[in-house]
């Protein structure tokens, strides 16, 4: 897994790390309300083991105006280029789609305590 913008922090929850390689990816395309968004995810999250499955749940969404809907690209007033828009968009929904995965394994867990 790959591991972007988190500096010296242990983190081993999967579910935080991958919120953070988000937080990367809409700094760097500058996807601004996602950035705030992401932040206020982890702000609430902290480095805890346990993640509230609500908030990821929220974070993800479904529908307009959801992680789901997001489509980087230069119409939409992000800093991607053309030509590397499809890239940047499949790195976007790995990410995402990791993000649900590792939802549902939490919830599993929880479910199974």
């Amino acid at each position: 897994m790959l591991v972007v913008g988190i500096k010296k922090m242990n983190i081993q929850n999967p579910i935080i790390v991958t919120l953070h390689n988000l937080m990367y990816i809409f700094e760097e395309f500058k996807v601004t309300a996602w950035v705030a968004k992401t932040k206020e995810i982890l702000d609430k999250v902290g480095d805890e083991v346990k993640i509230n499955d609500k908030l990821i749940k929220e974070f993800i969404g479904a529908g307009m105006g959801s992680s789901l809907d997001l489509y980087l690209c230069k119409q939409n007033g992000h800093a991607v280029s053309f030509s590397n828009e499809t890239f940047a968009n499949q790195r976007l929904n790995n990410l995402i789609e990791q993000l649900y995965e590792f939802q549902k394994q939490n919830e599993l867990n929880e479910e199974s305590i």
